[in-house]
């Protein structure tokens, strides 16, 4: 591809190092090309380092569009961009070009924070090697900062393209023995639980999972400890009591037990004040031997409880004292260290991810607010984007739908990637989360459910069991078709979806009028009135303002194929309000009218349901064909089909 720059083979047209003092004099970087990429070494003596940059000039040329990463969850703002030259990309980014697809990035796991930006002129690689906000001291130690690697796809999808790459950054992840899937109490209690309420929570997600092939989890969220979001980790609180005997009744409902810990706060008086970070005493030091050992303590004795399931929370933003979102180049702010001055912090988190993997034993280990490249091989799941809500349905379409999409290629490739949950509580209506419960039990991810006992009404239920049933599988894959161009994604014009099938996923507000059964989606200009759910994919590269009825879609060949000028999806005549105002005067004007609108349709082959005509302005506009947004994937055949077995996405 002429486009593609080989950086893994190719040796950086510049390396710069900085240290405390400005310039590196006593330290050594080498670039070491193999078969995998290319290793970077960095050596320093006396140096302080903070950063190492390594620049490839070259023309990446256009058009151009350019898919980066977030530095831990995602926040809803993932999306292929044009160029962008301060643009900072953690870890890896993509360049799509007419012609194919260039892919550049870093090994999970390397001893430095990475991030990349590009502009039309080359790439930049910005090794982050400081401790804390200080140069590391490496006294003479070699320290392999990162694996450069870069790859180029040409003849498959923008969405097949990543998957190939996560697959080439990480070649050893650990995956659950089963699918994972179930119930956590956060989204609905936030906090305010007991161990009633939890053994509650475990027999109605029993179930509602009662005949399918493995047990769902059920994780008690924040609220079981002593202190609100804070260790010490060592016992329940009142409402809870004894947490070994709570684990084992959960056990006996049919679910397995998992819970949620916060490691590094701990607010026990015990912990010397040598264990913790500088300027929050709250705060665990994991560079500390004996800091790292009380974390290493609590897990095991959390596993000793009986606990099956162990969620991780909170590690970036405690470390760093900011989420990923606010993180940027910078990462931190202030003037601290770590204890331990010889390592960086990479490799401090990194350590810290290994203790807790290696005390776990046989729990599956979720991460939460994790480094993503850094917890990969070192987490079963991860959750790949920030809280979804139970109380507001415009968080969990911003969070969790962006998270779906633009990190679906990093499942079971990284880790099992994790959107997060569907809080069904009376405050979200149900007609918007049952769309996010069958996203997540169709893609092949984890569905975990938020609801409490008796919020959900039969059909509910039952639909809930059947997402459970797929998720307790998860064969499945999807693929995201219109996500180089929106963010959610959906289409743009004018009303907007997500998924494969005929579900609607539309950011829109949508509101049901109980008199006349009627579905209102209000647009930009004008508005839909219909009993249908629409959908549409275009055959060209011109975009559409025109959405036809699925059903004349897929059963009726005269159907409407042409695209509006005008930004009005439909003009609603439905005969129920037209019969009711048949007794005035104007009343039966209008049905003349609208009379004399089905004929001149009829006459062009049009055909109506339900009363529902297309605009007359669609007469000499492009055709366009309607299929899923969503795709649904085959397993790649040169792989198991059991769960642990990757996915390849097609065409």
């Amino acid at each position: 591809m002429k486009h593609f720059l080989p950086i893994s083979d190719r040796a950086p047209d510049y390396i710069r190092v900085v240290t405390e003092n400005g310039a590196g004099l006593d330290t050594d970087v080498a670039y070491e090309p193999h078969d995998g990429g290319a290793d970077v070494f960095v050596t320093a003596r006396t140096d302080a380092v903070k950063y190492v940059l390594l620049r490839w000039n070259a023309a990446l040329g256009e058009p151009l569009r350019i898919l980066g990463d977030d530095w831990e969850r995602a926040y809803g703002t993932l999306e292929w961009r044009g160029v962008v030259k301060q643009r900072s990309m953690p870890w890896y980014f993509l360049a799509a070009y007419a012609d194919g697809v260039c892919a550049y990035g870093v090994r999970v796991r390397p001893a430095a924070l990475c991030s990349f930006t590009a502009d039309s002129d080359g790439i930049t690689l910005r090794l982050d090697l400081r401790n804390g906000t200080q140069g590391v001291r490496l006294a003479g130690r070699t320290v392999k900062a990162a694996t450069v690697v870069c790859a180029s796809y040409e003849g498959i999808s923008e969405f097949e393209a990543p998957c190939r790459f996560c697959s080439a950054m990480c070649g050893d992840p650990i995956l659950p023995e089963r699918p994972v899937y179930g119930g956590n109490n956060w989204y609905y209690a936030y906090g305010k639980s007991s161990r009633s309420e939890i053994l509650g929570d475990c027999r109605y997600i029993a179930s509602l999972c009662a005949g399918n092939e493995n047990p769902p989890h059920m994780i008690i969220d924040d609220g079981w400890q002593r202190n609100t979001c804070s260790g010490p980790w060592d016992c329940g609180n009142d409402a809870f009591g004894d947490m070994g005997t709570l684990a084992a009744e959960m056990a006996e409902t049919g679910v397995i037990p998992g819970i949620w810990v916060r490691l590094l706060h701990d607010s026990s008086g015990t912990i010397p004040e040598r264990q913790r970070l500088k300027g929050n005493p709250a705060l665990l030091d994991p560079s500390h031997p004996d800091a790292l050992a009380h974390i290493a303590a609590d897990v095991a004795r959390i596993r000793g409880w009986g606990f099956r399931l162990l969620k991780h929370d909170y590690s970036t933003f405690d470390i760093f004292g900011r989420y990923g979102i606010d993180m940027t180049e910078r990462l931190t702010d202030g003037d601290w260290c770590f204890f331990d001055r010889s390592r960086t912090t990479a490799e401090i988190i990194l350590r810290m991810y290994e203790t807790i993997l290696e005390n776990a034993g046989d729990m599956v280990i979720m991460g939460c607010n994790t480094l993503s490249h850094l917890c990969a091989g070192l987490v079963h799941i991860n959750r790949t984007g920030d809280d979804t809500s139970g109380r507001e349905w415009e968080r969990t379409r911003r969070l969790g739908v962006n998270t779906m999409a633009f990190r679906l290629c990093q499942n079971n490739r990284f880790y099992v990637a994790d959107a997060d949950c569907a809080g069904i509580t009376p405050a979200v209506p149900w007609s918007y989360n049952k769309q996010w419960v069958r996203l997540l039990g169709e893609s092949g991810t984890p569905l975990f459910v938020s609801s409490k006992p008796g919020d959900m009404d039969e059909e509910q239920m039952a639909f809930v069991a059947e997402m459970f049933r797929k998720s307790a599988r998860q064969t499945d894959v999807l693929e995201p078709l219109d996500w180089t161009v929106n963010t959610c994604p959906q289409r743009r014009s004018p009303l907007r979806f997500f998924r494969q099938g005929a579900e609607r996923f539309s950011s829109v507000k949508r509101h049901e009028n109980s008199t006349k059964k009627r579905r209102t989606a209000s647009v930009r200009r004008g508005k839909c009135i219909c009993r249908e759910v629409y959908l549409w994919h275009k055959t060209s590269t011109t975009i559409p303002h025109f959405l036809r009825p699925i059903s004349h879609c897929a059963k009726i060949r005269t159907a409407p194929t042409k695209c509006l000028k005008s930004r009005r999806s439909f003009r609603s005549r439905p005969t129920s309000a037209a019969n009711a105002c048949s007794t005035s005067a104007a009343a039966a004007a209008k049905t003349a009218r609208n009379s004399s609108a089905a004929a001149r349709r009829a006459s062009r082959g049009w055909t109506s349901r339900n009363g529902c005509w297309p605009s007359p302005a669609a007469s000499s506009r492009t055709r366009f064909s309607c299929a899923p947004i969503w795709r649904r994937c085959p397993p790649s055949r040169s792989r198991s089909t059991s769960f642990s077995a990757r996915w390849r996405c097609i065409m």
